[in-house]
């Protein structure tokens, strides 16, 4: 069992990072091997790039603090049922989260001090539906427009390959592959059930048949 914690502090505090990698493996037979190696991270950036919008003819570099969750789990399995037939599993649930805000725009990338590389720009952002409209000069009239940046996504991949070598040289391949999409969100509970997946839309399954031969001269 191996644990890998990582922990990344930026200048100005414009960036917290922290990882944990968790790594077990477990082998109870000589045939069978299995090893699940979870891993979280959260990453607070506040100088994460939005979109480029164009104000009277100038390009506006638009910023926010970005606060993401990613979360997997990566499962594999090996079973040798004889020495020339094996079955093997891999399958990772996968989801990540970022929730935008502090919107800024940049002024001086290359300033001294950090406070003075940007200009803030929530007072002037009103929210619709998904839409931010951004009025920086307060006249009541949008000078231009973004979509809301926030997003969510989760996928579930897996595969399982059974490999005969049913004479020495050649091999018989079936495998099985499959993803599922949905989402990964935040359900704003407390305790270990904060973060949840929902694997919501139709399973993509694909199955494959392969072998070799080798002939012999």
């Amino acid at each position: 069992m191996t644990v890998n914690p990582q922990w990344l502090v930026g200048d100005n505090n414009y960036l917290r990072t922290s990882d944990l990698d968790i790594s077990l493996t477990y082998r109870p037979i000589n045939a069978l091997n299995i090893s699940i190696a979870p891993s979280f991270s959260h990453n607070n950036n506040q100088l994460q790039y939005v979109t480029t919008a164009e104000v009277g003819g100038s390009d506006r570099y638009l910023m926010g603090s970005i606060e993401q969750t990613t979360f997997r789990v990566t499962l594999r399995a090996t079973y040798m049922v004889t020495p020339n037939l094996s079955i093997q599993y891999w399958g990772q649930p996968f989801g990540t989260q970022g929730i935008y805000s502090n919107f800024k725009y940049i002024t001086n990338a290359n300033a001294g001090e950090y406070s003075q590389r940007f200009m803030p720009m929530s007072n002037w952002m009103t929210l619709s539906g998904d839409t931010y409209s951004v009025d920086e000069n307060n006249k009541g009239t949008a000078d231009y427009t973004l979509s809301q940046p926030d997003f969510h996504f989760g996928q579930f991949r897996s595969n399982m390959v059974l490999r005969w070598e049913y004479i020495p040289g050649s091999t018989f391949f079936l495998v099985w592959t499959q993803e599922m999409n949905g989402s990964f969100y935040d359900k704003s509970t407390a305790s270990l059930d904060q973060y949840s997946f929902d694997f919501n839309q139709q399973a993509h399954n694909i199955f494959l048949m392969k072998y070799t031969y080798r002939f012999r001269l």
